[in-house]
């Protein structure tokens, strides 16, 4: 039934309405914007590129179809445009500007110059420069003919959030600041300041009448302003954060909020004449050619909403999205910051809903019949009250809707009592409790036996948080997080040398606390979030990332960045190829082969002609060198290909790489190695190893080469090497000992066995940080690999006495709190040890 529509005000234009949803984004989308044919682009934290075309045509209402996927960032696309040319361009939180040959889905030019965040890239029509904004407090000017950075702009004292290019005949550049200010630039000069906003200015949007321009930020206002420095009004767009602001071809304005709406506004005076409620924050608006909207939101999606009644969504689909906007649970504190005080007691039943509303977008707060609170907002075109969500939780705790701190911003501040003293907690939808726990104890120089409390709290009072799976690399102190295979660094290194050897700048990496931070607890080790996920002083902790190895089985390792790996082998495939050395760079057809492989690893289903392509393009055939025979600094992102590979190829795959594919693997860990010098390669070989023997359909296949492995791993067990390669030697050990309980285990598992506690004897004795909390799982792993080899008997134990197993065992100092499975295993050693000592 179509709503009752009063008459309209204002300019008298219709409603916008739903077109289509842009759906594809593994996470928030961050930006977007349009080219002149009315395509969309849009840019997300899952670091891709997306561009969409609006298909008016399709049976059953418009229907948005990607027609490019565009990988290269290694981190959140925060900002997205088209040059003069019409090629897309994007920008990353990696503090690169990709400007993109699109046929091909590859990057045309990388421009690199800025040293933070990419926050905003825009064009020049008429001079054809490309402008952009970074968090390192600079606007630079581009030349795209040469990929040079022709001006930097230098004067803000805080990051840049935007830059607007005025493309008058002086060439003028406009940019807004954290710094609360905005500037004019002629050249690299500023040529004058505009203060007013009482915080972050946040975007900015050039009117159609001559010397004009709007700004918007977290301030909640809209400014318009004469380029000659005058405020001539200020509107109060929003109770929350304002994201965005634009013109529309009809003059209206355009803004996107906090609050979840996207809201049109007169433009010649304050009136709102529509707000548009969205399933959640929308980070971005952008007017269409055509005069359709779309908007970027926190769910992953984009909504292009249109006026023209041909080009609506079909009525299920708009029922569907009202739907949705209806069941979103809202926090009582972000309610508050729209509303004012909530007293739930006062509030009016549902009968107040039949008074009509004062304003277009007025909020309303009522009882339903079952006494919970629930948001209305007030819609002119339908004339009745829609209902935005519903109100949970208390209004204590916390403050929400973006919250700026120490320079960043949050989604929830919490204030937390230690020992006394209150502390500021940030922490944000989509990080990981315990990461941000242990990255605000090091904040703070906290002792480490707070962890486990500030988590818990984090998971408590974050409910339905869910931990970005891309996001495991992230550095809340310095917005890096670049991809890197969780490169080692030695084992009481300092934390000075945190560098990500692939960005240049100071990032976390697990093992060592970030640049500049303290540690405390002893500089205990986080753990590795490329194994499970998880992040507690215990590494891996079993409880809470399911990354125990019961005796029975073997471990695995499977988490991975999957773009931002795929990028980076591509990116030194280009490198060897443009570098003189194209007979070992992919070939076009390879490169294919990989970028499915790892498709089809991302979404979780394999089929074997892929994986056999892949496999082949990695590691050689039909006379091709394969990736697997590049040079040693260029190899981590092919070996972490090849470890996921590994982990779920079909045997056939492997036993007909030439020469044998685990041999060749085991021989690159061989001591002083180039392979072995580099940080992270080992890594990636050890994880491999692993992994070949933890697949059920390539075990057998890497049986026969269990020495070889455990040789190949033997060097990473003792006390020199890092928390990281010693988890993953340990559960090379553990693998290849579960053999011995295979169905068909070796034919002669003797050697193997006495292997097996060969190396853990050389463990137990030479690693004392084994016995640390940080090592909890790797122990464990030693553990689960050597009690079952010492109960099968056949001179196990006897050499495990020989070697000073016993007395390793009992004088291991496990902490007061070692977890119970790592004091219960080391018990059923001892047992096992004193029983084959009585027979």
């Amino acid at each position: 039934r179509e709503p009752r529509r009063p008459p309209r005000s204002g300019m008298e234009q219709e409603p916008y309405l739903l077109c289509a949803v842009l759906a594809g984004h593994e996470q928030d989308v961050r930006t977007v914007g349009s080219r002149d044919d009315g395509q969309v682009l849009t840019g997300s934290r899952d670091a891709s590129v997306r561009v969409w075309k609006i298909d008016c045509e399709a049976g059953g209402g418009p229907a948005a179809v990607c027609t490019s996927i565009l990988l290269g960032h290694t981190h959140y696309v925060g900002a997205v445009g088209v040059a003069a040319d019409g090629s897309v361009v994007s920008g990353s939180n990696d503090k690169h500007i990709i400007v993109w040959n699109e046929e091909a889905a590859t990057p045309a030019h990388v421009l690199q110059g800025h040293t933070d965040v990419i926050s905003c890239v825009r064009a020049c029509p008429v001079s054809g420069r490309l402008f952009s904004a970074s968090w390192d407090k600079t606007a630079r000017a581009w030349d795209l003919s040469s990929a040079s950075c022709v001006a930097t702009l230098k004067g803000h004292e805080a990051a840049l959030w935007s830059v607007l290019p005025v493309c008058d005949a002086d060439a003028r550049v406009l940019t807004a600041s954290a710094d609360r200010s905005i500037k004019l630039w002629a050249g690299d000069k500023c040529e004058r300041s505009y203060a007013g906003h009482t915080d972050v200015v946040r975007d900015l949007a050039l009117l159609g009448e001559a010397g004009c321009f709007l700004s918007c930020s977290n301030d909640a206002t809209v400014r318009l302003w004469q380029l000659g420095g005058e405020c001539l009004r200020v509107l109060r767009a929003s109770e929350a954060y304002v994201y965005a602001v634009a013109v529309l071809p009809t003059g209206e304005w355009l803004t996107c909020s906090e609050d979840r709406t996207v809201r049109v506004w007169l433009g010649t005076s304050d009136e709102c004449v529509q707000s548009i409620a969205h399933p959640a924050t929308v980070w971005a608006c952008a007017p269409l050619p055509n005069g359709d909207v779309v908007a970027g939101c926190a769910d992953g999606k984009a909504y292009v909403w249109t006026r023209v009644p041909s080009r609506c969504a079909a009525l299920e689909v708009q029922t569907g999205f009202r739907e949705e906007v209806a069941a979103v649970e809202m926090p009582a504190q972000q309610v508050e910051g729209m509303v004012g005080e909530l007293e739930i007691a006062k509030l009016a039943s549902e009968d107040a809903l039949a008074q009509p509303g004062a304003r277009e977008g007025q909020h309303k707060i009522v009882k339903d019949s079952k006494g919970k609170p629930v948001l209305y907002q007030w819609s002119v075109s339908a004339g009745a009250w829609q209902k935005i969500g519903e109100v949970t939780g208390s209004a204590g705790g916390s403050t929400l809707g973006k919250r700026s701190y120490a320079g960043a911003e949050y989604d929830y501040l919490f204030d937390i009592d230690i020992n006394g003293g209150m502390l500021k907690l940030p922490f944000n939808r989509g990080d990981d409790p315990w990461m941000a726990a242990q990255q605000w104890l090091w904040a703070n120089d906290l002792d480490q036996s707070f962890l486990d409390q500030v988590a818990d709290f984090l998971i408590k009072n974050t409910p339905g948080n869910t931990p970005s799976a891309a996001g495991g690399n992230v550095d809340p102190f310095t917005s890096a997080g670049a991809y890197r295979p969780a490169a080692p660094a030695a084992t009481g290194a300092s934390a000075a040398g945190n560098a990500d050897p692939f960005t240049s700048g100071g990032a976390y990496k697990p093992g060592a606390a970030p640049a500049g931070v303290p540690t405390c607890g002893g500089g205990s080790a986080p753990v590795d979030p490329w194994m499970q996920g998880a992040y507690t002083t215990a590494q891996g902790a079993a409880a809470r990332a399911a990354a125990s190895a019961p005796a029975t089985a073997y471990a695995s390792f499977t988490t991975a960045k999957h773009d931002a790996v795929l990028a980076k082998l591509l990116e030194f495939s280009a490198q060897l190829r443009e570098g003189g050395e194209p007979e070992i760079a992919l070939s076009a057809a390879e490169a294919t082969a990989v970028t499915d492989l790892v498709g089809e690893l991302r979404a979780g289903r394999l089929s074997p002609g892929v994986v056999r392509a892949g496999l082949a393009a990695l590691v050689g055939a039909d006379g091709r060198p394969g990736a697997l025979g590049w040079p040693a600094a260029q190899l981590f992102p092919v070996l972490d290909v090849l470890r996921l590979a590994l982990l779920h190829a079909p045997s056939e795959a492997v036993a007909t790489a030439q020469p044998a594919l685990v041999p060749r693997l085991a021989a690159l860990l061989a001591p002083g190695s180039a392979v072995t010098a580099d940080k992270a390669a080992p890594l990636m070989l050890l994880r491999g190893l692993a992994n070949v023997l933890a697949n059920p359909q390539t075990r057998e296949l890497a049986a026969p080469h269990a020495c070889v492995m455990l040789d190949a791993a033997s060097q990473y067990l003792g006390g020199s090497g890092s928390a990281q390669l010693r988890l993953a030697a340990c559960t090379v050990l553990l693998n290849a000992s579960s053999l011995l309980k295979e169905p068909r285990p070796p034919a002669d598992p003797q050697p193997l066995a006495l292997q097996v506690v060969t190396l853990a004897a050389l463990a137990l004795s030479s690693a004392p940080a084994l016995a640390t909390k940080p090592e909890e799982e790797a122990l464990y792993r030693l553990l689960c690999a050597l009690t079952p080899v010492l109960e099968a008997g056949g001179g196990a134990a006897e050499a495990a006495h020989d070697l000073g197993v016993p007395s390793a065992l009992t004088s291991l100092p496990l902490a007061a709190d070692a977890a119970a499975k790592v004091r219960h295993k080391v018990a059923d050693a001892q047992a096992a040890l004193a029983k084959r000592s009585k027979q």
